[in-house]
């Protein structure tokens, strides 16, 4: 999950206020900052910075990150995987295939136009919504369950080690790595 989240330490009470954050609160509250983008996150704008609408969400208080720390990875890769990544080059596609079944799709707005390449997104967007992707790493997992399955949307049409994709038209590919594959 590397360079999917960043992190800060907010001491400015305006600007937290200005996202939404409650900084009467004991410190160590986790709160996610995001745009508030149509495609991926529904919750509605909170703040204009720059530009950017942002909404922000308590994910875990202070008291609950330190009672349950791997509960905090849990909600951050969930909160990561339900939405679809996005990737612009080589490089960052082959860092996101993590051995879990992959729907892959090629599309490229500068190629085959914002228009498709926006209701690409917005299929993508309430597809992951339909069918959440919940890490479950625990030896009980029920070995018949369906398959984890990430979402990518890629606008780079080369991805190894799939290889290149024809950049005439968009494309979806489902991708298993491993052994089975």
């Amino acid at each position: 999950m590397a360079g999917h989240y960043k992190f800060w330490l907010l001491e400015d009470p305006v600007v937290a206020q200005t996202i939404g954050i409650d900084t009467t609160r004991p410190t160590g509250d986790i709160y996610v900052v995001r745009e508030a983008n149509p495609h991926f996150n529904k919750a509605k704008a909170q703040a204009s910075i720059f530009g950017f609408e942002y909404s922000s969400e308590r994910l875990m208080t202070g008291d609950e990150v330190v009672a349950a720390p791997d509960e905090v990875i849990k909600k951050l890769q969930e909160l990561s995987f339900n939405a679809p990544m996005i990737c612009h080059d080589e490089m960052k596609f082959r860092k996101m295939l993590l051995g879990l079944p992959t729907l892959l799709i090629y599309c490229d707005p500068n190629i085959h136009g914002r228009e498709t390449y926006d209701k690409i997104m917005r299929a993508v967007g309430e597809a992951r919504c339909k069918m959440p992707l919940i890490p479950n790493y625990s030896a009980d997992r029920d070995p018949n369950a369906a398959p984890e399955v990430m979402f990518v949307v890629s606008t780079c049409n080369k991805l190894p080690p799939i290889g290149m994709l024809k950049k005439d038209k968009p494309q979806a590919l489902f991708v298993k790595m491993g052994r089975e594959s």
